[in-house]
């Protein structure tokens, strides 16, 4: 067990007696034009967060300027993440309720006709995003080493579509585990690395496309 793993699991256990989040932190709307020149300037679509229901706060967690990012779990755990977006912040740049998990994972769907091409599961909501602009559902587990009923969740969720998991450069073992529990979910898994990149937010549009291209088995 890797020691990311050992400690996601550790803080999860420091939780687990709490109740789970009830509330979604208050809307902010006067930085929506800072929350959108952050998203452009990651070439990632703006118009698939909001229709995602993403949106800006000064109240979550804290008193920073942070993007909201709904997430969905199988109860009434209301659950989120937050993204700093003051590139130049010291503090956290995601914040979530100081509540329980559960299986609560970030999904992001794509904002096309005709129906889904496959599902991409990376590790942070920002990888999803990136992969439902271009037409996948995109899954982001909020760590590179997210609780088995996380998992079961999104095999839940996305039975009937294959799945592409995509590995981030920091912490490559995290997804080769999902994987591994994904396909004995009994769903079809392919792996895929976007080295040299370290991820596929950091990747452009053009780039994703080759990346994720041809990686949905027939």
């Amino acid at each position: 067990m890797s020691k990311n793993w050992r400690e996601e699991r550790a803080s999860e256990s420091l939780l687990a007696n709490r109740p789970f989040n009830k509330v979604m932190p208050e809307r902010e709307d006067a930085l929506t034009e800072a929350a959108k020149r952050y998203i452009l300037r990651r070439n990632l679509p703006w118009e698939v967060a909001v229709a995602n229901g993403w949106y800006t706060s000064y109240r979550a967690y804290d008193d920073k300027p942070r993007l909201v990012i709904p997430a969905t779990a199988s109860d009434e755990n209301v659950y989120w993440q937050a993204r700093s977006l003051d590139p130049n912040e010291p503090g956290l740049r995601y914040t979530s309720p100081p509540s329980p998990r559960g299986d609560a994972i970030v999904v992001v769907w794509p904002q096309v006709d005709g129906g889904e091409r496959a599902c991409v599961v990376a590790e942070g909501p920002m990888d999803a995003l990136a992969a439902a602009g271009e037409g996948y559902v995109g899954v982001g587990l909020m760590g590179a080493s997210p609780p088995l009923v996380a998992l079961k969740l999104v095999a839940k969720m996305m039975k009937g579509l294959d799945v592409i998991c995509v590995m981030d450069e920091d912490q490559p073992e995290g997804m080769t585990r999902v994987m591994r529990y994904l396909a004995d979910f009994g769903m079809r898994v392919t792996l895929c690395r976007p080295y040299p990149l370290k991820d596929l937010a950091q990747a452009t549009p053009a780039q994703r496309m080759v990346i994720l291209a041809g990686l949905v088995k027939k």
